[in-house]
């Protein structure tokens, strides 16, 4: 409570200084308007621990308008709803929605079919998939929000369903052309983007992120409409660091396997980069430590393959990654990992990271060598 107070203070000094006022003389919280309270709350990682500070601050927090800014100042036009079903469910009734729309909220038509699929009342019924987090969230939302939804889209783009019944994120990754080049369709990609909304939430099960991170490297323009959802999301991070790795596997030991643009190292890099690197966020918060997602799914993935990949493999992966800009220090992360390694679980993984930090503190020399194995491990897979 005591730093939520002291975050809406640095928060107050801030706006008052912004408008022209003297940063050493804040008015006290009960002289001000509404307005200014409202500059305030959208500033705040938490509207909640904000509710808890006064009675008056309580009251203004319940109001849908205090929620739509604070949800249009956070995650932009496009995301808006999404994130608002996500962390206000009981909230996003009509008037919520009304008014983020009228605040230029996008309702796209992907976010309408999936609420439609996964809609079923108050009380989810129980089916033999596990419901993700949005099917959740979703079905605590109010009847009158999910007619919302609905009657807008209808209005707004007529039949939501394609004549094939696919979704608009299955569209996007048929367009692409990646899985078959006959469906490539660059113009009714970017359609789904301006016309229809499309954003990739929720973001379905299956094998989607390597589509994404490939579009990275041939259309970054495109992928960068909702680069956000890459960063703030931690089940979809997980998602982008596991299909990463598995991307710079093929790369490293069998390119000829990758879309043709990917095979360009300085390509596969940007692309890597564009998803993974730091991005304009605005002010949306990331609530979790990307380094210990590293560190997890590293291990995750390199346990599951079997032990006849090569240790310059592992070594080349490591090494790529060098080249993209991280959040952290990638070398301290190997060396944590080294420490609590797990011998057992595969063998080639201890070694692979001492020869990875070896080379890296090394001269030169030692890393041009290191750039050789990584050839040699592409022509040789008995190393």
């Amino acid at each position: 409570m005591a730093l939520e107070l002291r975050r809406i203070r640095r928060s107050l000094t801030q706006f008052w200084t912004r408008i022209g006022n003297n940063p050493a003389t804040p008015p006290a919280f009960g002289q001000l308007s509404e307005d200014v309270v409202l500059n305030i709350f959208i500033l705040l990682d938490c509207p909640r621990n904000f509710s808890l500070t006064c009675r008056a601050f309580r009251a203004l927090s319940r109001e849908p308008r205090f929620k739509a800014h604070w949800l249009i100042y956070r995650y932009g036009h496009r995301l808006a709803i999404y994130y608002g079903i996500k962390h206000f469910p009981e909230a996003c009734n009509d008037t919520l929605l009304n008014l983020l729309v009228r605040l230029g909220a996008i309702v796209s038509r992907y976010l309408a079919q999936s609420i439609v699929q996964s809609h079923v009342g108050p009380n989810m019924e129980q089916t033999k998939t596990t419901p993700t987090a949005f099917d959740v969230a979703l079905a605590r939302v109010p009847f009158s929000g999910y007619t919302f939804v609905v009657n807008y889209s209808w209005q707004r783009y007529g039949e939501i369903w394609t004549e094939g019944g696919a979704n608009d994120f299955g569209l996007f990754i048929k367009y692409t052309g990646y899985r078959s080049e006959i469906h490539r369709d660059v113009d009714q990609l970017r359609a789904l983007i301006t016309t229809y909304g499309f954003a990739p939430v929720p973001f379905p099960r299956g094998p989607v992120m390597r589509t994404m991170i490939i579009l990275a490297g041939e259309f970054p323009d495109i992928i960068r409409d909702f680069l956000i959802v890459f960063h703030i999301d931690q089940s979809v991070r997980r998602r982008v660091w596991d299909s990463i790795f598995l991307l710079l596997i093929d790369w490293v030991y069998q390119p000829s396997e990758l879309y043709p643009i990917m095979q360009n190292r300085a390509v596969l890099v940007e692309a890597i980069t564009l998803v993974l690197g730091p991005a304009a966020l605005g002010p949306a918060a990331i609530e979790y430590d990307d380094k210990e997602i590293f560190k997890s799914t590293f291990l995750e993935v390199f346990t599951r393959y079997p032990d006849s990949l090569p240790i310059a493999v592992i070594v080349g992966v490591l090494a790529t990654l060098q080249s993209v800009k991280l959040s952290f220090e990638m070398e301290q992360a190997v060396q944590e990992m080294l420490r609590g390694a797990d011998k057992s679980k595969r063998s080639a993984l201890v070694p692979a990271m001492k020869q990875f930090l070896q080379y890296h503190n090394g001269s030169p020399n030692k890393k041009t060598s290191l750039l050789k194995s990584i050839t040699i491990a592409k022509k040789n897979p008995q190393l």
